[in-house]
């Protein structure tokens, strides 16, 4: 009898290992963007880009999310930019589908109708700087800095490297939510420190047509214009105006692109222009080193994103797995709560305001300015 309790005792005291691996819990998050390859405003590259920076993500939070007890799935879903309607339609198949997270467009005309196909689902824009988001609430956030900050950043700029200048005017996208934004905030700004708008052009669509508002613009002979629109439409304006007023300042918003992707770079209608353009994020070198997963990343090598949207993206699921390894939600109403009292601090517009010049139709980082929100 005794070598049968001490049999059992032994037995009792042995690990059981298969009862103390737990699953993970599934986290699934969606990326939705316009990026459809009937897209002209996008190209094959970009959305390589985008799926490179998911996979890199995943495979660098891997470990940490392990150890947490977590395991992330991604979904993707792309959308034509003309059919901004699909952003809503997208968001409420993603919640449908039990998404924890969406991570929402760059365009904040697209992650607006985003955020309200979203219902409870928390979500964050890679790049959205327009002034509605900030009244999204606590659920919904951006990683770019408000545009209030970016016109502030970029009226002082332009009035310090132009400083004669009294005036300026506008060529603004009026089909672009954050366009308007960011003129109707520029004015404003720039009206405090001695510049007036002499002249608010708008123009519509992805090809525009420019005849009548060249016109206008060439007869005022501004030495700073104001075109805060995306790249592609920037780069037309730009190309007919700047063999015109060779003596003007470009001025544009964080819609112009980077180095890398964008439509400026290297158009050679642009060659003679010179100009500034503010953005919500440094080169991606120096963008990778103010987070953990970015070192992680650059100390691999591998896989290392090129452009700010696939940093963004490298940031926004970094967030996450900062989420839950610290709040330790078990289920996706937790994770929600648990969003809304931290994102702000973990996700929102972690880089501040970054400063390009425009040279040989080069976008060139130029310096990092402090802006109050």
């Amino acid at each position: 009898m005794k070598k049968l309790i001490v049999g059992l005792f032994f037995c009792a005291t042995l690990p059981v290992f298969g009862a103390q691996t737990k699953t993970p819990i599934q986290v699934r998050v969606d990326l939705i963007e316009a990026l459809s390859p009937t897209d002209t405003t996008s190209s094959l590259r970009f959305q390589n880009e985008f799926e490179l920076s998911i996979n890199t993500a995943k495979a660098n939070l891997k470990a940490k999310l392990d150890k947490c007890g977590y395991a992330l799935e991604t979904s993707t879903a792309f959308f034509d930019a003309t059919d901004p309607l699909q952003a809503k339609e997208k968001a409420e198949k993603a919640t449908t589908d039990g998404s924890w997270l969406i991570v929402g467009p760059r365009r904040s005309n697209h992650y607006l109708l985003l955020a309200k196909g979203s219902g409870k689902t928390p979500t964050v824009s890679l790049m959205a700087s327009a002034s509605e988001i900030g009244d999204l609430g606590p659920s919904h956030v951006s990683l770019s800095p408000s545009n209030a900050q970016m016109a502030r950043a970029a009226a002082i700029e332009s009035k310090s490297r132009v400083r004669s200048a009294t005036n300026y005017v506008s060529i603004t996208s009026e089909d672009c939510v954050s366009c308007v934004d960011f003129a109707q905030i520029f004015e404003k700004e720039a009206g405090k420190i001695g510049l007036k708008n002499s002249g608010n052009f708008s123009v519509k669509g992805e090809s525009p047509q420019l005849g009548g508002v060249v016109e206008k613009v060439v007869a005022l002979n501004p030495k700073i214009i104001l075109i805060p629109n995306y790249s592609k439409v920037a780069a037309q304006i730009i190309s007919v105006l700047a063999p015109k007023l060779k003596s003007a300042l470009f001025v544009g918003s964080d819609g112009w692109g980077d180095s890398n992707f964008g439509f400026l770079q290297n158009d050679v209608g642009v060659a003679s222009a010179k100009g500034i353009t503010v953005r919500g994020f440094p080169p991606v070198s120096k963008g990778l080193q103010l987070f953990p997963l970015g070192k992680a990343v650059t100390r691999t090598g591998k896989d290392v994103p090129t452009s700010g949207p696939g940093m963004a993206i490298l940031k926004s699921l970094d967030g996450v797995a900062e989420i839950l390894c610290e709040s330790r939600p078990a289920s996706k109403e937790a994770f929600s709560v648990a969003f809304e009292k931290t994102a702000k601090r973990k996700l929102s517009a972690p880089f501040g305001v970054s400063v390009y010049d425009l040279v040989s139709s080069n976008i060139v980082y130029e310096k990092k300015v402090s802006v109050k929100p």
